[in-house]
């Protein structure tokens, strides 16, 4: 901490994502990413690990989830279940324009500047939500 007028303070805790992608070069790219702006990353490469790292006791942030085929819809249900925010990030437009359809926040991969657009969805949940 940072010793201020007598009192230690704590910086503030760095934000947590969960990053879910069925392609380890893509969660590689994402995590470096992610983990340059000073976020604290989590990975899973199907629904079933993300639901894994949802249970667990430290609180997701954020969830950026790729298509995963259609179990996006797997991972979208547990986070709305955690209230945690989620953005679908797709390479196939059926999959945007059906996350866009039920209300969800969604990015078609390879759109220019997206990794700035992940990171602005990432700070404006956050500070929405804590």
């Amino acid at each position: 901490g940072v010793l201020m007028s007598g009192r230690i303070t704590k910086p503030p805790a760095a934000i947590r994502i969960l990053l879910v992608d069925d392609s380890p070069h893509m969660l590689r790219t994402l995590t470096s990413f992610f983990s340059t702006a000073g976020c604290d990353v989590r990975v899973a490469l199907s629904a079933e690990y993300a639901e894994v790292h949802m249970s667990a006791p430290e609180k997701i942030d954020a969830i950026i989830c790729d298509g995963l085929g259609s179990d996006w819809q797997r991972v979208a249900y547990v986070a709305e279940e955690a209230d945690t925010p989620i953005l679908i990030y797709s390479g196939a437009a059926r999959v945007i324009s059906e996350a866009e359809h039920c209300g969800l926040p969604a990015l078609l991969k390879a759109s220019p500047g997206e990794h700035e657009a992940l990171l602005a969805f990432v700070r404006d949940a956050v500070g929405g939500h804590r």
